[in-house]
């Protein structure tokens, strides 16, 4: 989570959903902005995380969604973002590619 909103910084809120799922909420973001930001995210994860003496690698799949004119309510957007997330995990891509007001991104990583 502290790495999350390190990255994310004063652009959004970073909020845990359950378990390891985060929302991050930006406003008046356009799609070059979420691109940037969510290529930071996924480089966050390059550098592994230490737990007690175990040196961990692990990846992330990120889903998002844009507020757009059929879509505003926030249960709606999460709805979207999570569809992605499971269809960017499913794919195992590695790159946004942004399809009306909607993204996934996946990053593979290993446990070492």
């Amino acid at each position: 989570a502290a790495r999350l909103a390190e990255t994310v910084g004063e652009a959004g809120l970073v909020r845990r959903l359950g378990g390891d799922e985060f929302a991050i909420v930006i406003d008046r973001a356009d799609t070059a902005q979420i691109d940037a930001l969510a290529n930071r995210l996924l480089l966050g994860f390059v550098e592994p995380f230490h737990v007690g003496s175990l040196r961990l690698r692990i990846g992330a799949s990120l889903g998002h969604a844009v507020a757009d004119a059929e879509t505003q309510d926030f249960a709606s957007l999460i709805a979207l973002a999570d569809e992605r997330l499971y269809a960017a995990k499913r794919a195992r891509s590695d790159r946004a590619k942004l399809t009306s007001g909607v993204s996934s991104l996946r990053r593979s990583g290993t446990r070492g």
